[in-house]
């Protein structure tokens, strides 16, 4: 009785799901229209404002411009590199007396071997 329960929930839900992707379907296209015609306005306006401002300043100010953001773009993409790096953790300093070293057997080894 309990998988035929199941099989009613999946059912249920899938029944559920493809009303929701339907109803999603018409909404999505008034949706897109609205935000095609919405950004196709706002680049012929940008269209128009560049056009606007190379025929005021001419094309080298405006090539100096866009060099100029590029540039700045750089620059922050370079800190942001360089803020994601990690920095070196340095070696503690420790004040004070401190134990003398711990010897080993290769470090003892070593000084004692005679060469012939």
């Amino acid at each position: 009785q309990r998988v035929a329960c199941f099989e009613k929930d999946v059912a249920m839900v899938s029944a559920w799901f493809r009303v929701l992707v339907f109803i999603t379907a018409l909404c999505a296209v008034p949706f897109t229209n609205y935000i095609w015609t919405t950004c196709v306005a706002a680049l012929y306006k940008t269209k128009y404002n560049f056009e606007e401002l190379i025929s005021k300043e001419g094309v080298g100010m405006f090539a100096q411009r866009c060099c100029i953001a590029v540039v700045l773009i750089l620059l922050m993409w370079f800190a942001k590199l360089q803020e994601e790096q990690p920095l070196p953790c340095p070696k503690p300093v420790v004040h004070g007396p401190q134990p003398p070293p711990v010897k080993t057997e290769q470090a003892d080894a070593a000084p004692n071997k005679k060469t012939e």
